[in-house]
């Protein structure tokens, strides 16, 4: 083959571009050297030819990858779009169900309350009337029953609150001995019904003044202690207050110990639970909601505390409620002071230990120099003796209600003195109508109602000793008393000032019932209003010295009322005029609400007619002549 055959067969295989041709090789030595070089060149084509394909195969296929990727990853994102669209309205969603929740608790607790206002007022007025034995215990059950409703109702609203994360925790100075110590006072009487040891316990080196959440720390030693109260049939509940003070932060410890029916070690973990009872059975005892304890952890833990409890099933039980309080330096105890003339009183308390353990307690802390002589009745020649030719002597009886054996001690004890009967403090545990007259009429100085604090039975103490003789002094009258001697004259002369005129505007007739016999006790001059627009009128054309309000209310409600009360300018009644809302709604932003409005301050209903009348008589009190 010669060198231009060679040269077309190269060009053909060019052309064709198939390179797994080959040229045919010449016998010619020189042209065969030349072929099989180009055969050569041709084979590595090839290769490099094959190698090309499978790389763009192999690309081919990354591409489709790629693009399969890309659509994996279009269709993911839009599909996390879609799941973030479906979030957002699940969100919104839940915060509108959240809201709507929250809505229907308040209206459910205003439309439950405000019935359960009349119910409870009339039940408590009724109980405080002459009836039978057999109708005074009914009238009982149906006020209990009503309170343990009620109890259930904010434990709901409590927990709801708490859960939904709009509770808030208001730190402010405080006195937590005079806290826990009321804590005790309240439970006092349901403890001696059981025949139960209520014990309080104060470590000496403790301050008295924090600053923290006063309400929410009394809620929760309320329920720890009332549950130790409710579970215990026989022996004692102690309540324990203890501390450690480091760079003006105090570590405290409240403990709830008693001896009661106690917990099972393997219930023990689970009573901190939502809904949780000891005993789940339908024969079980204790009733309850089951929330208590749960709303007390989620309290504490809200405050930076803790709750824990120990417990041997039989044998009693231990709650133990850690918090850490700053020490308050700003606020002081506050000191009553009475005149020189009595700063050491002797204070003669007649009866068995049960029966004046309340007195005692409450005379202890007073914080008083009084010199306290325990004796065992009325009638006793000890007594006689204590009081027989003694000045700034005055006599604290303490009982659970007035009966005619009370009043006929005390005339027999008048008689044997020769008349000389020194100041004698009734201090009744139950109240009823028409004890005040009883107790006027038996020569009585001052009469206490419910559990005793220690200030008002100091003020007692001081106000029977300055004010004119022959008159009850009641809890309404001790406003007055007293800082110095010089106010003598106010306390005496109190009877004399002109009866207040208090305005009720109420739509529920019911409600305003209720109000009107509450404020029987109170002498007073009572007028009314349906709804908010009669109110504003009202007090625009007459004087009025307090108003209650109620805040739901059609023409116009009270909120809007309050304002336009407040905004005028002119008026018979002053805009400055003390406005109590009366309403049916309990959370704390209700409250805010209130006293944003221009309210002076709050009532949730159902309220107890010893609130009702505090509340009543601290703004009467405040009011100038």
């Amino acid at each position: 083959m010669t060198l231009r055959a060679l040269e077309v067969a190269t060009d053909e295989i060019v052309m064709s571009g198939d390179f797994t041709r080959r040229v045919p090789v010449p016998r010619r030595k020189q042209s065969a050297k030349l072929a099989a070089l180009i055969n050569q060149l041709l084979e590595q084509i090839e290769r490099s030819e094959a190698k090309a394909v499978e790389k763009m195969i192999e690309l081919g296929d990354v591409r489709d990858d790629a693009q399969t990727s890309n659509l994996l990853l279009r269709k993911a994102k839009n599909d996390l779009k879609s799941r973030g669209d479906a979030l957002d309205v699940a969100l919104k969603k839940a915060a509108i169900a959240n809201q709507a929740k929250s809505q229907f608790l308040a209206n459910m607790s205003h439309e439950i309350r405000t019935p359960l206002n009349g119910i409870l007022g009339m039940a408590e007025l009724l109980h405080r009337s002459d009836m039978q034995e057999k109708q005074q215990r009914q009238i009982k059950t149906i006020v209990q029953s009503g309170r343990a409703l009620l109890t259930i109702i904010n434990d709901i609203l409590d927990f709801s609150k708490v859960e939904s994360g709009k509770f808030e925790i208001d730190p402010r100075p405080f006195d937590l001995k005079s806290c826990v110590s009321d804590i005790a006072e309240l439970l006092t009487p349901v403890s001696r019904q059981k025949g139960l040891d209520l014990k309080l316990e104060i470590a000496s080196d403790l301050p008295r003044w924090f600053v923290g959440d006063a309400g929410r720390i009394r809620q929760i030693v309320t329920n720890l202690a009332g549950n130790g109260v409710k579970f215990t049939d026989r022996g004692s509940v102690t309540l324990r207050l203890s501390g450690c003070c480091v760079d003006g932060n105090a570590d405290l410890k409240i403990e709830i110990i008693d001896t009661g029916i106690g917990i099972p070690e393997d219930k023990i973990a689970d009573v901190f639970e939502t809904f949780s009872q000891v005993d789940q059975t339908c024969t079980r005892r204790h009733e309850g909601t089951g929330l208590g304890l749960s709303i007390c952890k989620l309290l504490a833990n809200r405050m930076g505390g803790a709750i824990s409890a120990t417990s041997t099933s039989g044998s009693g039980s231990t709650f133990c409620f850690q918090v850490k309080l700053p020490l308050s330096e700003a606020v002081a105890p506050l000191v009553i002071h009475v005149p020189d003339k009595v700063a050491r009183t002797k204070v003669v308390v007649p009866g068995n230990a049960d029966d004046i353990q309340p007195v005692v307690s409450a005379l202890a802390n007073s914080e008083s120099d009084f010199d306290i002589v325990l004796v065992p009745d009325l009638s006793h020649d000890a007594t006689q003796h204590a009081l027989a030719g003694q000045t700034n002597t005055v006599v604290v009886l303490s009982a659970w209600d007035v009966t005619e054996s009370l009043v006929r001690n005390i005339a027999q004890l008048k008689q044997r003195l020769d008349g000389n009967l020194p100041p004698v403090i009734a201090v009744i545990q139950e109240g009823n109508k028409g004890d005040t007259k009883i107790l006027a009429d038996a020569g009585v100085r001052a009469y206490l109602s419910g559990p005793v604090h220690g200030a008002s039975l100091k003020k007692a103490i001081a106000a029977v000793q300055i004010a004119e003789p022959g008159r009850l002094l009641t809890k309404h009258d001790l406003g007055a008393v007293v800082e110095t001697a010089a106010d003598v004259e106010a306390v005496q002369s109190k009877t004399e000032k002109a009866k207040p005129r208090i305005l009720i505007v109420d739509d529920s007739m019911v409600n305003r019932e209720v109000a009107k016999d509450f404020l029987e006790d109170i002498e007073c001059d009572i007028f009314e209003a349906c709804n908010g627009q009669e109110a504003v009128d009202k007090t625009a054309a007459e004087l009025f010295d307090l108003i209650l309000m109620d805040c739901q209310m059609p023409v116009m409600d009270g909120f809007a009322a309050t304002q336009a009360i407040r905004a005028r300018a002119v008026g018979v009644t002053g805009s400055s005029v003390p406005i109590i809302a009366l309403t049916a709604n309990a959370f704390a932003s209700d409250r805010e609400k209130c006293l944003g409005a221009g309210m002076s301050d709050f009532l949730s209903k159902p309220f107890r007619p010893d609130e009702f009348d505090q509340t009543i008589q601290k703004w009467l009190s405040a009011q100038p002549q």
